[in-house]
């Protein structure tokens, strides 16, 4: 597949939806699956979450990582990525935040300790995506330099395009708006039908299924162009 020049939304989502959503998720279903072989089974102890959180986000996140840039190096072309550096790290920090809030408050049993480490998992993966995604960009920002600049200036002036609110992001809302809804109407009527004003669980469940939405509002998208 020939390389094809890339927005960097297209670039930062693709990235972001890649190493926080995506490939921890597979992981997560492999460690799960060996800790159901080794015959871990719930309840864990909190060094058990510890160990296994930590595995699972090291190896999500940087794997992740790394397979994210490789694709991108392999797939995307773009002017200059160093501009995407900013609004990965601004995006996936606000994505890892609100699924340590989830987990947070889907946690069996909210002790200090099952809080503590679900904290600390989400710190570590957030050092390093920054870490990884900045050396990333980086290095492909100095590969395609040189590259980027020659073209700039053999390529004959063109008109801009007047700008318009970009497919994904327009999808993200409609996915947002209508999970919103959706989420609402469930912690309103519950599933027995009887509506219940419990405001607590409309600001939890609304945005949550809201964010569903948004997230795959972003993965239907358009796969190429801008």
């Amino acid at each position: 597949m020939p390389a094809t020049r890339r927005s960097t939304f297209w670039v930062v989502s693709t990235h972001v939806l890649t190493t926080g959503l995506a490939i921890p998720v597979l992981i997560g279903l492999v460690v799960a699956g060996i800790a159901g072989v080794a015959g871990l089974k719930a309840p864990f102890s909190d060094l058990t979450k510890l160990v296994i959180g930590l595995v699972t986000t090291l190896i999500g996140v940087g794997g992740g990582v790394l397979y994210s840039m490789a694709y991108l190096k392999r797939t995307a072309q773009h002017d200059r990525w160093s501009q995407c550096i900013k609004p990965s790290v601004i995006a996936y920090l606000l994505l890892a935040a609100l699924g340590c809030a989830v987990a947070c408050w889907t946690e069996g049993e909210r002790t200090s300790a099952a809080i503590g480490i679900q904290i600390l998992n989400t710190a570590i993966g957030m050092a390093i995506f920054a870490w990884l995604t900045v050396s990333g960009f980086q290095e492909l920002s100095s590969a395609s330099l040189a590259a980027a600049e020659a073209e700039e200036l053999t390529s004959p002036a063109t008109v801009s395009a007047p700008r318009r609110i970009h497919p994904r992001l327009r999808n993200s809302g409609i996915g947002f708006a209508i999970g919103l809804v959706v989420g609402v109407g469930i912690a309103v009527f519950g599933l027995d039908g009887g509506p219940k004003l419990d405001w607590e669980m409309i600001l939890v469940v609304g945005p949550f299924i809201g964010g569903i939405g948004a997230l795959l509002g972003l993965a239907a998208g358009p796969v190429e162009g801008v």
